[in-house]
């Protein structure tokens, strides 16, 4: 499994970093110590291969069960470079986050860095909208 802390924002006196996952999910990372505390969640699939949907669904579920069902989760269908856009796969990425409780969806290439960072932005912005939901009601 590839797993690399990609961005770290400050939120006043939280920082979280957040991770993503490909299909495999061995070794430490899937420990679910590491995960504890994490305040947002970023499932990658690869768009050519869609059983990779399927090992997310069950990667988030489990994230969930480990830091609960309230953070924001957005979901990179990475390789978008290697395929023309397909309104039939886009209808099942919309279909899959519904059912999954997935905030956004982005179409992505890590490897020409395509949406990468409007991901994390978007994520960014959630916490973002999360924290001050939190500070209002305190």
């Amino acid at each position: 499994m590839r797993m690399q802390r990609a961005a770290q924002h400050d939120f006043g006196d939280v920082t979280q970093p957040y991770a993503t996952s490909n299909s495999t999910l061995t070794g430490y990372y899937t420990n679910r110590q590491f995960y504890d505390g994490a305040a947002g969640i970023v499932g990658v699939c690869d768009v050519t291969d869609p059983s990779t949907l399927v090992t997310v669904e069950k990667w988030v579920l489990d994230r969930r069960k480990t830091v609960g069902n309230k953070i924001p989760v957005v979901l990179m269908a990475n390789k978008c470079d290697t395929v023309e856009e397909d309104e039939e796969v886009s209808t099942q990425l919309d279909s899959f986050c519904y059912n999954n409780g997935i905030a956004r969806w982005f179409s992505s290439s890590a490897k020409d860095d395509v949406n990468v960072e409007e991901a994390f932005d978007f994520l960014a912005d959630q916490l973002m909208k999360n924290e001050n939901a939190k500070s209002s009601t305190t």
